[in-house]
């Protein structure tokens, strides 16, 4: 749903759908202006195969508008194409950094103590941003690369989901987009990147005086208490804790 407001958001319009039949979601993420273009992710759950927290089938879809366009008619997005977790990433690839940090069943959550489920690894919770130092591996000077940086359940701290969106028009801006895996320079695939916090909501604004990146997250204080030794008090597993920003 999408709504406008002609009056600094005193006012909206009433909201309007840009989807129908299909299951959408995100929390209130960054928004990205580039190419004269306004850039933001929402996440569609493509499959309903499991029966526990399903972030495991999310595909995060960047969207594209023209500035300037009227952003509550469908005809004025471009949707990217996008795989859902679970079909982008396999698991079994991933070593030597402890993810997933507990067992689970694909389809499904297992109870690690009362109270305490593992649910199927995922991402969420997306934000755009774009590498601007051209020094960095990942820069783009066409400027038709956009990163994701997600939350990544994986039950365990510190680490975010990463993918990045490619356009394939002529000019920045233009042309459909497509959800590929990076790659470190051995060729090696790329899916999780060390950020203090990334196993929760984080959110990422980019400050143009300074030509750097702010990060809003928060400290796990007690990452590697097993899950039956935590307080009544404290929500699911220890990478659930929201409570030092």
């Amino acid at each position: 749903m999408i709504a406008r407001s002609d009056y600094n958001g005193r006012t909206w319009t009433k909201p309007v759908a840009l989807t129908s039949g299909q299951k959408w979601h995100q929390a209130p993420s960054n928004v990205w202006y580039a190419n004269g273009c306004v850039y933001l992710v929402m996440e569609q759950r493509v499959t309903q195969v499991i029966e526990h927290w399903y972030v495991g089938e999310l595909a995060p879809v960047l969207m594209r508008a023209k500035i300037g366009d009227d952003l509550t008619k469908r005809e004025s997005w471009t949707f990217a194409e996008a795989p859902q977790f679970n079909e982008a990433v396999d698991l079994t690839r991933v070593d030597l950094v402890g993810i997933p940090f507990y067992p689970y069943v694909p389809a499904a959550g297992v109870k690690l103590a009362p109270h305490r489920d593992m649910a199927p690894p995922g991402w969420l919770e997306a934000n755009v941003v774009q590498f601007s130092d051209p020094g960095h591996f990942w820069y783009d000077p066409t400027g038709r690369t956009f990163h994701l940086w997600m939350r990544a359940h994986t039950g365990s701290m510190g680490y975010a989901a990463i993918a990045k969106v490619v356009e394939a028009g002529p000019k920045p801006g233009e042309g459909s987009m497509k959800l590929e895996l990076e790659t470190a320079p051995s060729g090696k695939t790329v899916v999780y990147v060390p950020l203090p916090g990334g196993q929760i909501r984080f959110h990422v604004v980019y400050d143009e005086r300074g030509k750097l990146y702010w990060l809003l997250s928060t400290q796990a204080t007690d990452s590697m208490r097993r899950p039956e030794l935590l307080p009544d008090n404290r929500y699911s597993l220890a990478d659930n804790e929201r409570r030092r920003m």
